[in-house]
């Protein structure tokens, strides 16, 4: 059986950055440090990395704390993506191209605009 539980750190590190709207679903942005969600290795594979976690079904965004700032910026920006098409497909199993263009079109600012407010460009 294979044991996916990340190594254990003795400074976990977890904070709600902040809680953001994404259609009517309400979801929390959690920055960790090596832990449950995110982090760096596992028992079964210690090179295995999860720098970020969209979680649908507790309105969650989990974001690696231990990275640089433009790493996080991206991680963010991606994990958003997730929320956002769960949120606007969320029982749909296949996309067409243009939808996937109309979703991006109507998101990708609001995306932008949240990644600039949790991780500022400095």
């Amino acid at each position: 059986m294979s044991n996916n539980k990340r190594k254990s750190n003795n400074k976990f590190y977890s904070k709600t950055l902040c809680t953001i709207k994404v259609n009517e679903l309400d979801y929390e942005v959690i920055e960790e440090s090596d832990g449950e969600h995110v982090g760096i290795g596992t028992e079964d594979d210690p090179d295995a990395a999860t720098l970020g976690l969209c979680d649908n079904l507790n309105d969650r965004i989990y974001v690696y704390h231990n990275m640089k700032r433009s790493n996080k910026r991206r991680t963010l920006a991606h994990e958003l993506a997730h929320a956002y098409v769960y949120a606007a497909f969320c029982r749909k199993e296949e996309y067409t191209e243009e939808e996937m263009c109309n979703f991006i079109e109507s998101y990708v600012f609001d995306i932008v605009d949240i990644v600039n407010e949790v991780y500022p460009i400095r």
